[in-house]
């Protein structure tokens, strides 16, 4: 049965060879070790929901720039308190804007 051949590691500017999830060994810890306390809190099935009903409810265009969007992202983190309700605190985001939304609540 044939393979695929060896791909490079997702993280900018990184060139090793992933070995697991498109990151390197040392770049696949770190996306884990500043995961969100959403992520710690909410089950996969949970998120799965919230990501269809956010999708269904609000469209699939990114909030803040309009461009296509990836991930449903709950406007106020439910760990700070916020609604797991898709509708009333939910957003479609690009992953651009995201990432950037989460890190900025991971710092502060």
């Amino acid at each position: 049965m044939p393979t695929a051949l060896p791909s490079r590691c997702t993280e900018p500017g990184c060139g090793r060879i992933a070995t697991q999830r498109g990151r390197c060994d040392e770049h696949k810890r770190k996306a884990w070790a500043n995961r969100s306390r959403n992520t710690a809190e909410l089950t996969g099935a949970q998120r799965q929901r919230f990501h269809a009903a956010v999708f269904r409810a609000h469209g699939d265009r990114c909030a803040v720039c309009g461009e296509a969007a990836t991930d449903a992202d709950h406007v106020v983190p439910v760990a700070a308190g916020g609604s797991r309700d898709p509708v009333s605190n939910g957003q479609p985001l690009c992953r651009e804007h995201h990432e950037a939304k989460s890190m900025a609540e991971r710092k502060g």
